[in-house]
Formats: structure tokens, C-alpha cells, sequence
């Protein structure tokens, strides 16, 4: 008869100390089953194994980075930690693209996501900076921040989504460059508003001011031209005792059709006490009778 130690199965020590069975053992004969045997058949007798948790004493043979081992009665079962999924093998752990497959909750508009192991990043395009909740993407205010490279003596900055725009103030003109203000010169381009017969614009950074010919004041409008009567404030040069000072004021004959040039084909110009006459194309002027 086979003794009960000689029907004892192999055995394993695992790491925690505990020693379990590992295989099988036949026998030809009969024999007396000890407590930790079960006959198979007739020539096999196997091992009541005891209760073992592989995930416990490491047994498993789940990811050891990224897996979760989960113990099942008589086997075990692997998962994987949050941003990971599963192999096909039912063991490794794969890094899960949340960009890719669009799992991550970046700003959908102005937000870049990169992915990262196990998990992504968020972060935002030129012009936006990334809110406390790490996914959020708010306009920078260029303006306000003063970080915009709008011309700093002339320039206007307005804020606009993700950037912002440069205009200058009256009188200055935006360069190509989108950003420096250039003074308009009002005279040169006669959009000033001088008195265009006896008026003298002369520019100045941003604007321009009027001044007036000989004989001329300025007026209170800061761009009429006024006669000045120097008979009447005695800036005449006239005899102060037989002389008689007559003021002169220009007439425009033109203007009160006073000269004599043909209305039909001829052109009046006025000038300083007088007027001439020119011709229209296809006319030739004639001595006057």
C-alpha cells in the first residue's frame, strides 16, 4: 500500500511563505486518500488546492505598471488604471490617445491638447492663455496688458479675439506696418480747412494751423482770411495831415460778373484789382473794340 506521505503532491513555496500544491500525482494501486486528496480515476489521485488569491501573492500576470488585478474564484481577472485600456492579450495596458479619440475636454475652439502617458495636457493658440481649470482658453487682453506693439505716443489699441488691431489718432495715418502712426501732412494732401484765397496752412505733428497774407487777419474760426482796414487801426502809411487813406479791398469781378469776358466761350479769373479773360478749347481770345 502507498503511505499517505509518498501520496503527497508537489509542492511550491510562494513569496508570502504559504506552501500550496502544484501537480498531480498516479498510482497504481489503492491506497488510503489523505485529506488534501481526490481520486481521478482509477490510477490518478490530484490535490485539493487551497484557496489562493494570485492577485494577492502576485501570481497574476497583469501589466505591472498601469494594470489592476482583480481576484476571481479560481483565476483572476486584469483591468487597466484611468487613461490606459486593455490589450487584446487580456494583460498589457495600452496608453489611450485622448486626443486622438477625442476624450479630452480641451477648449474645443481656441484649446491644444497633447497627449501624455495615461493622461493629456491642454493648452491654448497665440492670443489666449489657459484658465484655472486647465482647460479653458480665455482672450488675452493685448490692450490691457500693454502687450501689444501698437505705436506708444499715437497709436489706438483695440482688443479683438486672440490679437488686437492698431489705429492712430487724428492727424496721424497707420504705416504699413500695421503698428507705427505717421503725422498726415494736411497741407500737402489740402484737406485742411485755411481760407483757400488768402489762407497759408502750415503743418504741425497731428494738425495744422492757418495764418494769413499780407493785409490779412486771421479769424476768431482760426481758418477765415480777413481784410485789414489799416485806414481805420492807422497802420497806413499815409501824409498824417493832408493825406487820405482809402482802403483797398480786392472785388472779385468774376464773382459779381462785373468783368467783360465773353459768357459764352471765354473763362474769368479774378486778380488783385482786376480779372482776365481766356478762352474755352476751340477759341481763340479777340482784341476788344
Amino acid at each position: 500500500m502507498v503511505t499517505l506521505t509518498e501520496l503527497r503532491c508537489g509542492t511550491i513555496t510562494l513569496p508570502n511563505g504559504e506552501i500550496v500544491a502544484l501537480k498531480t500525482k498516479s498510482v497504481t494501486n489503492k491506497d488510503v486518500l489523505g485529506p488534501e486528496m481526490r481520486r481521478i480515476n482509477a490510477n490518478s489521485l490530484v490535490c485539493k488546492l487551497p484557496y489562493v488569491d494570485e492577485c494577492d501573492v502576485h501570481l497574476d500576470s497583469c501589466d505591472t505598471t498601469h494594470g489592476v488585478c482583480t481576484n476571481m474564484p479560481g483565476t483572476f481577472n486584469c483591468s487597466c488604471t484611468a487613461g490606459y485600456e486593455l490589450d487584446v492579450d487580456g494583460r498589457t495596458c495600452n496608453d489611450v490617445d485622448e486626443c486622438d479619440v477625442h476624450l479630452e475636454s480641451c477648449d474645443t475652439t481656441n484649446g491644444v491638447c497633447t497627449n501624455m502617458p495615461g493622461t493629456f495636457n491642454c493648452s491654448c493658440t497665440a492670443g489666449y492663455d489657459l484658465d484655472m481649470d486647465g482647460m479653458t482658453c480665455n482672450d488675452v487682453d493685448e490692450c490691457d496688458a500693454h502687450s501689444d506693439s501698437c505705436d506708444t505716443t499715437n497709436g489706438v489699441c483695440t482688443n479683438i479675439p486672440g490679437t488686437f488691431n492698431c489705429s492712430c489718432t487724428a492727424g496721424y495715418e497707420l504705416a504699413v506696418d500695421g503698428r507705427s502712426c505717421n503725422d498726415v501732412d494736411e497741407c500737402d494732401a489740402h484737406s485742411d480747412s485755411c481760407d483757400t484765397t488768402n489762407g497759408v496752412c502750415t503743418n504741425t505733428p497731428g494738425t495744422f494751423n492757418c495764418s494769413c497774407t499780407a493785409g490779412y487777419d486771421l479769424d476768431l474760426d482760426g481758418r477765415t482770411c480777413n481784410d485789414v482796414d489799416e485806414c481805420a487801426v492807422h497802420s497806413d502809411s499815409c501824409d498824417a495831415t493832408n493825406g487820405v487813406c482809402t482802403n483797398m479791398l480786392d472785388v472779385d469781378e468774376c464773382d459779381v460778373h462785373s468783368d467783360s469776358c465773353d459768357t459764352s466761350n471765354e473763362v474769368c479769373t479774378n486778380m488783385p484789382g482786376t480779372f482776365s479773360c481766356s478762352c474755352a478749347a476751340g477759341y481763340v481770345l479777340s482784341e476788344l473794340s
